[in-house]
């Protein structure tokens, strides 16, 4: 059963139950929200690289033992050109996970093997190296910088067919104001402004006893 049918099913005060409910449908939330955002970081880290000339495949500089991962490497490099970590796989009809670094020299690492965390970071470079941030600095602080970047293009988000759906989304739920993080989404009703992007800084609030009410 999912944490909210769990809860359900607990007796106790009524008003303790509806507020608990009400934080895990916003901590689902937020986290859609994260997700939603880091999506749109990566479509923004596609687009700017949209005109760079993918390498060769045989251009490609490798580590000997990296050789067998040349066409996995050229093929992600054709689609991001950018980056900088890459985690490849197929060798020999057999799947591996392995990750490959592109040193200062311009030559591709050996081949180094991928646990849950090293796979996290080649995730992660998909979206900063778009950005020319390294998937190594720690990822609440590069997210922060990539929003520093994207603040001048913020307002063009506000265009996105996937993006004015959820705000019309949570509008239906009444909700004015969406946060990422960094980014705000706030509705202004006035004079016909609609929703508006704006900057606020992040920060981390407790919880634990607060009784969250309906519509906040």
């Amino acid at each position: 059963p999912t944490l909210r049918q769990a809860l359900s099913a607990r007796p106790m005060d009524p008003v303790v139950k509806r507020s608990l409910e009400l934080k895990i449908d916003k901590a689902l939330q937020a986290k859609q929200r994260l997700q939603d955002e880091e999506a749109l970081m990566l479509v923004e880290a596609l687009r700017r690289h949209t005109d760079d000339e993918p390498p060769d495949a045989a251009a490609l500089k490798l580590a000997p033992d990296s050789e067998r991962y040349r066409q996995d490497l050229a093929e992600q490099l054709a689609e991001m050109p950018y980056l900088r970590v890459a985690k490849v796989g197929r060798s020999n009809n057999r799947w591996t996970h392995a990750l490959l670094y592109l040193g200062p020299d311009g030559v591709w690492s050996k081949p180094y093997q991928a646990g849950e965390k090293a796979a996290l970071t080649a995730e992660r470079a998909k979206i900063a190296n778009g950005y020319g941030l390294s998937a190594s600095t720690h990822w609440g602080k590069a997210k922060a910088k990539i929003r520093q970047i994207l603040l001048p293009r913020a307002n063009q988000l506000l265009q996105l067919a996937s993006v004015q759906r959820m705000l019309a989304e949570a509008l239906a739920r009444g909700e004015r104001v969406l946060v990422s993080n960094g980014i705000v989404f706030w509705y202004e009703p006035d004079g016909g402004v609609g929703w508006q992007v704006k900057e606020t800084s992040s920060t981390r609030e407790s919880e634990g006893a607060t009784i969250w009410k309906e519509g906040t």
